[in-house]
């Protein structure tokens, strides 16, 4: 059973798994492992766009423990991971001829930064 604060104790680095996963599905595609590639694509956009929601409902519900997180030095950096997956999901909306949907990550990415 989830703790009752779990949205508000959210850590901010799950973006990474995104990060993580849509490295690879770039790899396997430049390796023309396109399955595979296709795969990792689809989980990093599903990763994605729930880490985006649920970050997004936090900042909604908690606005005050996301800017003290904001504050933080020790946090505040890892906050960084959302600009990074939020790149690499307009690299993969790309190369998948998602030109409008990659180029909104992209100028998300760039405000966010």
């Amino acid at each position: 059973m989830l703790d009752k604060h779990w949205l508000k104790d959210l850590y901010p680095g799950y973006f990474a798994m995104t990060m993580a996963t849509g490295i690879i599905s770039v790899a396997l595609h430049l390796q023309n492992f396109h399955f595979l590639a296709n795969v990792f694509f689809v989980l990093a956009i599903i990763t994605w766009i729930i880490m985006t929601i649920l970050y997004t409902w936090r900042l909604v519900k908690f606005p005050k423990t996301v800017f003290d997180n904001l504050l933080n030095p020790k946090v505040t950096f890892i906050f960084f991971t959302f600009v990074a997956a939020t790149d690499i999901s307009g690299v993969l909306l790309h190369q998948h001829g998602y030109g409008l949907l990659a180029l909104i990550c992209w100028v998300m990415a760039f405000v966010y930064w």
